[in-house]
Formats: C-alpha cells, structure tokens, sequence
C-alpha cells in the first residue's frame, strides 16, 4: 500500500502543481476566460491514461504465463530507469519549472493559440498519468490485492486535496522543495528495489 499511496500522491501532484501554476498565470494576467480550455486539457488528459492503462492490462492479460513474466520485468526496468530520470531531472530543473511553464503560457496567450494551451495541459496530465500507469504496474507485479489499490486511490484523492489547498493558498507551511526532497529519496529507493527485482528474475528466471 505504501508504495502505491507514494507513486499516486508524487505523480497527481506534480500534475496538479504544473496544472494550478497554469491557473495561477491565467488568473494573474486577466485570462480566466481560458480557463475551461485547461480544465478540457486536464480531462482528456485523465481519458487517455485511463485507455492507456486498461489497453496496457487488457494485452497483459492476453499473453501467456512466460510472455507475462518477460513483460514484467521489462516494465519493471523500465520503470526504473524512468523514476531515476525524473528525480534527476527534477533535482535539476526543478527551480526554474515555473518560470518555464508560464514563458510556454505566455507564448500561447500571444499567438491566440488556444490550441497550445489545451495540449500544455494534456500532455501535463497524460505524462503523468502514463508513468503512474507503468509505476504502478511495476509494483503490482504478482502482487495485486485490495491494499495496493486503496493506498492508489488515497493517493490520488491526498494529493488532489494538497493541490487545490496550495492553489487556495491555505498551506502556506509546506514546502514543496522539501516535498520533492524527500519524496524523491523514497522514489529512488523503490527504483532500486525495482531494478533489483528485474535483474534477480532475469538472472533465476
């Protein structure tokens, strides 16, 4: 449960954070009007990984007992390979990702191109939403019980909740940097785990 409530929670939240730092420019410079194009992005964003991941587990299924194990593994490394490149990244650019997002917005605003906005907010919503997918599929090998899927669930709901708080301003005491610090050392951790799991079924396997 706790790897799932961790994946959930860091991955909604980071979505939620590039979302209401959209909103937040909106609101800032007058266009609050663009507001149902964001909230249009965020939704077919939430569409498309949920195709994804019943597409994922619907081929899943298909495949036989050896092929299924393969699979596993090399979303497991995959997975990996791809929680180790965001905390990288994140200790890397995250100090300039806003400023990043709102040159991005400001540049659709200028060109009219509304278009730009909406898809700003898809793919946010969608490249989070496909790594929660792969995550999670990666922590759920061989283990799929009713706990894994209630801490998903509560992590969604948690970070969501943090989300809307931090956009209303009524947590002025978390920091966000200490958030992705120490979220950031556990996600490095659980790649590790992953990636040693992967590479111990390859070698018995």
């Amino acid at each position: 449960m706790g790897a799932s409530l961790l994946i959930t929670f860091r991955e909604t939240f980071e979505a939620s954070l590039v979302i209401s730092v959209i909103l937040a420019y909106l609101h800032r410079t007058n266009n609050m009007d663009k507001d149902r194009i964001v909230w249009s992005g965020v939704a077919a964003g939430i569409f498309l990984s949920m195709v994804f991941a019943f597409g994922l587990n619907q081929w899943m299924d298909q495949l036989d007992e050896e092929a299924h194990e393969i699979v596993e593994t090399v979303i497991m490394l995959v997975a990996a390979g791809l929680i180790l490149w965001t905390v990288a990244w994140m200790t890397k650019a995250g100090k300039s990702m806003r400023g990043h997002i709102e040159a991005k917005i400001q540049t659709h605003l200028s060109s009219a191109a509304m278009t730009g906005l909406f898809s700003l907010a898809l793919l946010t919503v969608l490249r989070e939403g496909a790594e929660t997918v792969i995550f999670l599929t990666a922590a759920w090998s061989g283990i799929q019980s009713m706990g894994q899927s209630s801490g998903a669930v509560l992590g969604i709901v948690l970070a969501i909740i943090v989300g809307f708080a931090l956009f209303q301003g009524m947590m002025k005491w978390f920091s966000i940097k200490w958030f992705f610090r120490l979220t950031s050392i556990f996600l490095f951790l659980f790649a590790l785990h992953l990636a040693w799991e992967a590479l111990e079924e390859l070698i018995v396997g």
